[in-house]
């Protein structure tokens, strides 16, 4: 956004002309590519995919309704965000995941909630898993 004048309208200030960004993370990476979890590069409007619909066994629906495609690349349905491609999204257009979480409150061995000694809050704790590639915790699922 660019101020215009001076009582302060804003108006959307011209695209940016911007490589397109495609992590190489995913187009690199055998499982992903295996899998079939991420879709090949795209350069221009030639690709062959169907936006807005079911692709195969592709859903590039989005839950927003429908979105935009601009020579061939699909918009953000709420708006700019400064990147143009995919970044570190396995598919172009919408990517649909659901993670769930398990919780349970700390309990001792008699069964009563444990609360922290400061704050006097319930302890809540979650399944979680060290990744073996980066050693980082996450919630179970994904790739």
């Amino acid at each position: 956004m660019v101020l215009t004048d001076s009582k302060s309208q804003l108006t959307k200030s011209p695209l940016l002309s911007r490589t397109l960004s495609t992590n190489q993370w995913i187009t690199r990476h055998p499982l992903l590519l295996r899998d079939l979890c991420a879709d090949r590069n795209i350069t221009s409007d030639k690709h062959g995919f169907k936006f807005n619909a079911l692709d195969g066994k592709v859903n590039r629906v989005s839950y927003y309704g429908d979105y935009k495609v601009v020579d061939g690349f699909p918009m953000n349905p709420v708006g700019r965000t400064g990147i143009k491609g995919r970044g570190l999204l396995g598919k172009w257009g919408p990517n649909h995941a659901a993670d769930p979480l398990v919780t349970r409150w700390k309990r001792d061995s008699q069964g009563n909630v444990v609360k922290d000694e400061k704050s006097q809050k319930p302890i809540l704790e979650f399944v979680g898993i060290k990744r073996k590639d980066t050693g980082e915790w996450a919630v179970p699922g994904g790739w």
